[in-house]
């Protein structure tokens, strides 16, 4: 059971957006939700159902020790993607990307 969980699909756009809770016809949370700054990264997330942490951030705390980062090739060529943490070895994954999809 997902409890803390709400799916749905939608194009990709950058910008905002903004989902509203309701329970019993009164709103109960909202939550906004902005693209992620520079030319590559969209995002940050945890998978924390609690958080009030911004998915357009350069940090973000892990939840269960996990975090997932959300990237858009801008055209062929290599995405380096580096996390760090305090009293933790960094991780660097390098991306090639072979073609963009229209």
């Amino acid at each position: 059971m997902d409890r803390f969980r709400a799916a749905f699909e939608t194009a990709y756009e950058p910008g905002e957006l903004l989902a509203i809770a309701y329970r019993d016809g009164a709103e109960t949370g909202r939550d906004l939700l902005r693209s992620a700054t520079g030319p590559v990264l969209l995002g940050l997330g945890s998978a924390d159902p609690a958080t009030e942490e911004r998915f357009d951030a350069l940090e973000r705390r892990t939840y269960d020790g996990r975090a997932l980062a959300v990237v858009r090739p801008t055209g062929p060529g290599k995405i380096r993607l580096l996390a760090s943490a305090p009293e933790c070895a960094p991780a660097e994954i390098v991306i090639d990307v072979l073609e963009q999809r229209a």
